[in-house]
């Protein structure tokens, strides 16, 4: 299958990674020509669908437990050794600099965080990203939308291969065009209803991944 597409390592993928990065950095630190640069967060998120469908086309070789476990097992190479050391360090901070009372506090953050559910704890909790400063890994949310679409794409990939097998392009197309439409509308829908809740979950994330 890969050689119907271009699998080479894109340097224009990486510079929009780069650029998405550093648009959420300069939000953070409220400059006023980045006051919309959380959404290098939704730039992210297509980055990744990019950069995973890409993987799980170079990982394709017709056996379908081969092609998942391969995926999670580069997703947690990539993902699990920087997010384990920037846990610790920020951990150790607020250890031996700020307030012993603080990190207790925080290793149910540090929990949320390593088990990829910080985005659901957080809305449960009430936490506005907006405007919520005390909690250092409140940034993390994003890491655990990714990795429930990490959990659930695999599974989507194989479904659209397979289906590919058995009928035209279009009609596969069109199934993963509805599956887009779908999440884009209930995002849309539910928008100005519950902002936190589209914020947060991955099903009204799914779109960007898709697109």
């Amino acid at each position: 299958m890969s050689r119907f597409y271009n699998l080479s390592f894109k340097r224009q993928i990486v510079s929009l990674r780069a650029i998405s990065v550093l648009s959420v950095f300069f939000f953070h630190l409220n400059l006023e020509y980045f006051k919309n640069g959380y959404l290098g967060v939704d730039i992210f998120f297509l980055i990744s669908g990019y950069v995973i469908t890409q993987s799980l086309f170079k990982n394709w070789n017709g056996n379908k437990l081969h092609t998942i476990l391969k995926f999670y097992v580069k997703r947690f190479k990539r993902v699990y050794p920087n997010l384990i050391f920037i846990l610790v360090f920020v951990s150790l901070i607020f250890l031996l600099i700020i307030f012993f009372e603080h990190f207790l506090m925080n290793l149910k953050n540090v929990f949320y965080s390593l088990f990829g559910f910080s985005n659901i704890a957080y809305y449960l909790g009430g936490n506005d990203y907006f405007k919520d400063i005390g909690n250092p890994f409140l940034h993390t949310w994003s890491l655990g939308v990714e990795t429930q679409i990490y959990i659930i794409f695999p599974f989507l990939f194989l479904f659209i291969i397979s289906f590919k097998k058995i009928r035209n392009d279009d009609n596969y197309l069109y199934t993963l065009s509805l599956i887009l439409f779908l999440s884009f509308f209930l995002f849309v829908y539910l928008f100005d209803k519950n902002k936190s809740l589209v914020f947060y979950f991955s099903i009204f994330r799914l779109w960007e991944f898709l697109l």
